[in-house]
């Protein structure tokens, strides 16, 4: 089964609804100040470390956690897999 990676859970969102591409997986809970971001890299590098190319990204939060979490599945899976929503349709929209 594919698992998607949320990137920020600053917990207003629901992702519910990006269940139907797989298990949901938070990679950073709550809010990052910029002193924290050195730690949040690493808990990035932790939580994507077994990321594979039928995995998702769900791009939510801080622009430099979204890059780098780009960055790390293009390293680690080989591909860039993303999620995005569309507030017309109220779903999920994968791009790859």
């Amino acid at each position: 089964m594919s698992k998607v990676y949320i990137v920020q859970d600053t917990g207003h969102l629901n992702f519910i609804p990006a269940e139907h591409y797989g298990e949901l997986i938070p990679c950073i809970d709550g809010r990052v100040s910029h002193v924290g971001m050195p730690k949040a890299f690493l808990r990035l590098q932790k939580s994507l470390s077994r990321i594979r190319a039928e995995d998702w990204l769900v791009p939510t939060g801080h622009p430099a956690l979204i890059a780098y979490a780009g960055h790390l599945m293009a390293r680690y899976a080989g591909v860039i897999r993303i999620l995005s929503w569309d507030n017309q349709t109220s779903t999920y929209i994968p791009s790859q």
